[in-house]
């Protein structure tokens, strides 16, 4: 009745997924998908079955693989077996994108991610590291700090860095950032659960059950100062800062806006009482764009106190970061980052946040992106990825060395081969690295997965 075809993303093979959503009131079962690199054609007569508003991914086959865009029609079929004689069918256009470069620096396990000029800094379970991204095609690590005990969250504005560590604030000059340097700490006196950092006012909120959101002044970072405090019934466990607000998750089930205008006398302007949980948090004027767990990223529409609604969006499940650049969306994501047209602000339903491309590399937790590249954390560490395909940036920085891109996986045949029961797959690795081994039929059907995980 009513298709959403999205992207079709070509990965570093020729084998790559379509993703079919059906919007529309009635099941749709999918059979077969074929490609004769000029169409592709879609059977269903029996097979996966699409239940309305839901999604299902397919695996195809397509060349050449070095594509970077595909216009073309999908055409769907529909033969009732038992009545030969229906023959319907529906086309529409589909793309085929190719994200570009993917550049992967092994750092350890990464949380918040930042940018300061040339430089990102990855937030750890204690501190965090500091990436000369000067040529993103080979990024280095520079410096880090680490903190004696567990801590999370990192922040960067001007020349200062806050990072916690236990029940400390830390406060970093990072105005040489491969020289950086503790110059101060803040120690409330409870515990720190959310914490943000912009124009020398830190952010955060303390305690569990019920919390306080405190204002912390760091004109003098030697020396920090409490400015303000107000208590809330309730957890606060995440913040986001604009230039004169900051949104903040509130538990169970809500979103408060607070004016900070006034660092000595903040107010709360807006609250906002959802049916699901707030994890991540990016506000874009009018609209809070949100991750909510197993359920994705969500956009609160607001046009006033009494005047809002929420749009569930159709992006991938337990989304942890977004980052929202110009018209595009960055969702870092357990499956890897997605990019998203966030340009129809009147968030009809069908159209809003239409997928433009998608790479699959395990795990992100979080994504910033400038000049035509996405940065983002994953479990492994850095990855870089050349998105300038998308965001309209089509140099990169000029490469003062040449690079060389060494060969990173060499896979040997099945031996033996053919074979009875059983076979052996061999591969050789250049370096320590997390690596996905499938099985596919001879038509590219995905059969299983052998192995993955992280190889030395």
């Amino acid at each position: 009745e009513e298709l959403d075809f999205g992207v079709i993303n070509i990965g570093t093979g020729r084998t790559s997924g379509m993703q079919i959503t059906n919007i529309g009131d009635l099941p749709l079962v999918i059979n077969n998908i074929l490609s004769d690199n000029e169409v592709f054609e879609v059977e269903f007569e029996e097979g996966h079955t699409i239940l309305p508003q839901c999604s299902e991914s397919f695996l195809l086959t397509f060349e050449p693989p070095d594509t970077i865009l595909y216009e073309g029609t999908i055409t769907i079929t529909s033969n009732d077996p038992d009545n030969p004689e229906v023959h319907t069918s529906l086309s529409g256009s589909g793309r085929i994108q190719r994200i570009g470069e993917v550049t992967y620096l092994p750092i350890g396990l990464q949380g918040t991610i930042a940018l300061l000029d040339e430089h990102v800094f990855l937030g750890k379970n204690n501190g965090f590291s500091v990436v000369d991204i000067s040529n993103p095609a080979n990024p280095v690590e520079v410096d880090s700090f680490e903190t004696e005990e567990y801590g999370y969250g990192l922040a960067v504005s001007g020349n200062l860095a806050i990072t916690v560590g236990g029940d400390d604030i830390y406060i970093i000059d990072v105005s040489n950032p491969e020289q950086i340097v503790e110059i101060g700490t803040y120690s409330p006196d409870r515990v720190i659960f959310a914490s943000d950092f912009r124009n020398d006012f830190a952010y955060l909120s303390l305690g569990d059950g019920s919390s306080t959101f405190q204002i912390v002044n760091l004109t003098n970072p030697q020396d920090p100062t409490l400015d303000s405090e107000i208590d809330f019934d309730g957890g606060i466990y995440n913040i986001f800062l604009t230039d004169n607000f900051a949104w903040c998750s509130h538990h169970p089930n809500g979103l408060v806006k607070i004016d900070i205008s006034n660092p000595e006398a903040p107010e709360v302007v807006g609250e906002f009482q959802l049916d699901i949980p707030v994890h991540s948090i990016f506000a874009v004027n009018n609209v809070v764009y949100f991750t909510s767990g197993h359920t994705g990223v969500h956009a609160l529409i607001i046009n006033d106190q009494n005047d809002w609604q929420v749009v569930n969006t159709p992006t991938p499940e337990w989304a942890w970061e977004i980052n929202v650049q110009d018209d595009l969306m960055f969702v870092a994501s357990i499956e890897g980052l997605h990019i998203l047209d966030v340009a129809d602000h009147d968030h009809n339903r069908h159209r809003f946040l239409s997928s433009i491309a998608y790479i699959e590399r395990g795990t992100l937790r979080d994504v910033v992106a400038r000049n035509g590249f996405a940065f983002a954390s994953g479990e492994s560490g850095l990855y870089v990825f050349d998105v300038s395909y998308f965001t309209g940036v089509s140099e990169s920085p000029p490469r003062t060395t040449p690079i060389d891109i060494p060969i990173l996986a060499t896979l040997e045949p099945a031996f033996p081969n053919p074979f009875n029961s059983s076979t052996n797959l061999s591969f050789t690795l250049s370096k320590p690295s997390r690596i996905s081994l499938h099985i596919f039929d001879i038509t590219g059907k995905f059969i299983t997965s052998a192995t993955e995980g992280v190889f030395n």
